[in-house]
């Protein structure tokens, strides 16, 4: 009994001295009380870059078709295209133009808007593209014309590594003679591009007026994906598309030093050709 007593009364001795007088050295002034954590910031999220698109059947193709015509041209990442072709027998002179939009799936490039604009005969015909490609190395396929009551031709194609190069403004720059063609036209011209992509030129085989040529001026811009630029084409009041500003593509081969250029305006119901040689 007296040892149970004693310690109890130790216990108490000892709360009572620790706990006593309510000072500066109370028990809750000597236990730290909790704090709520400052929450970490929000990270900010890397943005994500844009995606290029790309086609299978994009490339530069060089080749002809079952009429004895030289076909060239583009087929885009976004799968537009843009091909130039020559009259029958005539390889090197500007017939016309074929412009319009594809996809390309497991080896099949279809496009059912396409259109022919003819500049040597002034027609402008529908038309659909059926072909099979493999990449990088050929396409080809059959055109079909749609309001000239179905009839066919056919072309055949091979890639051309030129695509692979870089677009290079500075490469374009310089005086190019020019082939040039409009619906119901296909004449000369005189073209400089500027290193900074500006085109200026003049032409009096596509000019209305009887004492000024036809002027033009545009642009050339590099496109993100492939050997390509976009181009955009001005004609002035004295062309034969008056005030038009037309947009499409041009590419450039270096090895001859000639420039491709095809434009539309937005209607699609007049197309420009340009094929420009530099010295």
């Amino acid at each position: 009994m007296h040892v149970k007593y004693l310690m109890i009364t130790i216990a108490a001795a000892t709360v009572t001295a620790c706990g006593g007088g309510g000072d500066s050295g109370s028990l809750s002034s000597l236990v730290s009380q909790p704090t709520t954590p400052t929450p970490a910031p929000t990270p900010t999220p890397t943005p994500t870059p844009s995606q290029v698109p790309q086609s299978a059947a994009e490339g530069i193709w060089i080749g002809t078709t079952n009429t004895n015509r030289t076909v060239n041209g583009v087929v885009l990442n976004d799968g537009s295209y843009y091909l130039f072709y020559s009259p029958a027998g005539q390889p090197g002179q500007i017939g016309g133009v074929i412009q319009g939009s594809g996809t390309a799936k497991g080896g099949s490039y279809a496009s059912g808007d396409g259109r022919d604009f003819n500049l040597a005969a002034n027609t402008l015909t529908a038309l659909s593209l059926s072909s099979s490609y493999q990449e990088q190395k050929t396409l080809a396929g059959m055109v079909t014309y749609v309001a000239a009551g179905g009839p066919t031709e056919t072309l055949t194609t091979v890639y051309s590594s030129m695509y692979e190069a870089k677009p290079a403004l500075s490469a374009l720059a310089g005086q190019y003679s020019v082939q040039i063609g409009v619906l119901g036209t296909v004449g000369t011209a005189t073209l400089a591009v500027g290193s900074d992509g500006s085109l200026v030129g003049s032409s009096a085989s596509i000019s209305t007026s009887t004492s000024n040529s036809c002027g033009i001026s545009g642009t050339l811009a590099p496109r993100d994906r492939g050997n390509a630029y976009d181009a955009t084409i001005v004609f002035d009041v004295n062309c034969a598309y008056p005030t038009q500003t037309t947009k499409g593509a041009a590419y450039f081969d270096a090895s001859s030093k000639r420039l491709y250029v095809v434009t539309v305006n937005n209607e699609r119901t007049r197309a420009a050709a340009i094929v420009g040689t530099r010295p």
